[in-house]
């Protein structure tokens, strides 16, 4: 891990110097566990999933050779952000990681 985590109104974003694919699967471990899984975008690095009945978007990017920044949003049906559900999904991630 590269340090502390950010939190937003409907995202939590973190750095780690781990290969980009770990930080993808792992993640979507999660998400088909957690809930169902709508989009699997490996290339770009996305993910999208239904969770608790709030749509939740999750971003891998490549940022240096070595680095890679994770970023789960969550919003309802209605766009409402909801952050205790991206904390939860980003939460269970970063265990597996």
């Amino acid at each position: 891990m590269a340090g502390g985590y950010a939190i937003s109104k409907d995202s939590v974003r973190n750095l780690f110097d781990l290969p980009k694919d770990r930080v993808y699967h792992e993640s979507l471990a999660v998400l088909k566990k957690m809930g169902m899984v709508n989009l699997e975008d490996r290339v770009h690095g996305r993910l999208t999933a239904e969770v608790q009945d709030v749509n939740v978007t999750v971003t891998i990017k490549q940022l240096t050779k070595k680095t890679v920044e994770l970023k789960v949003t969550a919003r309802s049906e209605w766009l409402i952000p909801k952050v205790d559900v991206a904390q939860e999904v980003y939460s269970k991630i970063v265990e597996r990681l």
